[in-house]
């Protein structure tokens, strides 16, 4: 049985996994709980962002905080504010959506 805590990391891949053609643009990989349950971390390798992504809730807002990290899990960017309804847009300007995004999936 999931606790309380694990629901919002399954709530957040839920959220991200319900479009998937867009969440696996992204090279969506290797999602992980954080160790404070408050969150998840996943691999991408988009057209503007390569390394990971940390999705967290912030419970007395009821939104989300969408952090870009490199390879060391530093951070590079932090978008907070985020309501679930623009999460996965969000993430996909983030880390794979381009002016020219058409284009470049042609090309691949």
């Amino acid at each position: 049985m999931a606790t309380p805590k694990m629901k919002i990391s399954n709530y957040i891949l839920a959220i991200i996994r319900s479009n998937r053609a867009v969440m696996y643009s992204w090279g969506f990989s290797k999602p992980t709980t954080l160790r404070n349950y408050q969150g998840v971390r996943f691999m991408v390798n988009g057209f503007k962002h390569s390394g990971f992504v940390q999705v967290m809730y912030h419970r007395g807002k009821d939104l989300f905080y969408v952090l870009l990290l490199d390879g060391k899990r530093q951070e590079i960017s932090r978008i907070e504010d985020v309501e679930f309804e623009l999460l996965v847009e969000t993430i996909d300007r983030a880390v794979a959506r381009t002016t020219d995004y058409l284009e470049r999936i042609r090309m691949n």
